[in-house]
């Protein structure tokens, strides 16, 4: 799993760069590196998110 999160990490990073932080391609790699890590068990310590997105994160 650990060369999985690896290869997420350096795809994410990637689209990041060419593409933008808020491109839904960028979004898909960070959503797919979050369930690889959760997968392997890397998110256990983190608070979950229970405010939801920004009302403003859209405007």
């Amino acid at each position: 799993m650990s060369r999985a999160i690896d290869m997420y990490e350096q795809t994410l990073a990637d689209r990041a760069r060419v593409l933008g932080e808020d491109d839904p391609d960028t979004l898909f790699s960070r959503n797919n590196l979050a369930s690889a890590n959760q997968e392997a068990g890397a998110c256990s310590g983190l608070s979950p998110c229970t405010s939801g997105p920004s009302p403003t994160a859209c405007e």
